[in-house]
């Protein structure tokens, strides 16, 4: 039998949609499970989510703008029933206005891997240690932001630190608009492999 990590693989390979499907969300879980790619325990559907309690991942990155939309919205288009994702940002308040234009940048990378239907209705949303309390796993985008998360509120035993690079860190800069669509994608890729991972690790 196929392990769920080798699965997972396989689903990375695959594009998330076919040419013309309007509807990418819906068309990449049906391809997860016509490939049997999505685990059933403990991560499920249904019925069966009932008894499994419902937990909670919140993703932090700077503005709340590009990274932790990214996750947030890639881990909800997968619709487990029972593991929910949910963002916000260090600097998000004070950066909130010049950030509308990365924002809109990210949309159009979530539309293009036909994901934007899942992204939340807003950006900008700072982290408060309310925006932690229901959270089981939390996830750093990078060290910078753990840092500055530290500043902020106390971390759960839980929370882990990913290495994702934000558009102008060092080893992320970019002068020029097709530079930073190549950036961007960069990390959107990132952080899909990284939430591959995570459910594999549940699972």
């Amino acid at each position: 039998m196929q392990l769920w990590g080798d699965k997972l693989e396989k689903a990375r390979q695959s594009p998330y949609t076919e040419p013309g499907n309007g509807s990418s969300g819906d068309s990449a879980v049906s391809m997860l499970k016509m490939q049997g790619l999505l685990p059933v325990e403990p991560l499920c559907r249904g019925p069966q989510a009932a008894t499994v309690t419902e937990m909670i991942v919140h993703f932090i990155c700077r503005g709340n703008a590009f990274r932790s939309i990214i996750a947030e919205a890639y881990l909800n288009s997968l619709k487990f029933e029972n593991l929910k994702a949910t963002s916000s940002g260090t600097a998000a308040a004070v950066d909130r206005a010049g950030n509308r234009g990365a924002y809109t940048e990210t949309l159009g990378l979530l539309a293009k891997n036909g994901i934007q239907g899942f992204a939340k209705t807003s950006y900008g949303d700072q982290l408060t240690p309310s925006r932690l309390t229901e959270a089981d796993i939390v996830i750093c985008m990078n060290q910078r932001v753990y840092d500055e998360c530290r500043q902020l509120v106390d971390l759960p035993a839980s929370t882990r630190i990913w290495s994702v690079t934000d558009i102008g860190e060092p080893g992320r800069i970019a002068h020029t608009a097709p530079r930073k669509t190549l950036r961007r994608e960069e990390a959107y890729h990132e952080i899909v492999e990284g939430i591959n991972k995570l459910i594999s690790e549940l699972s």
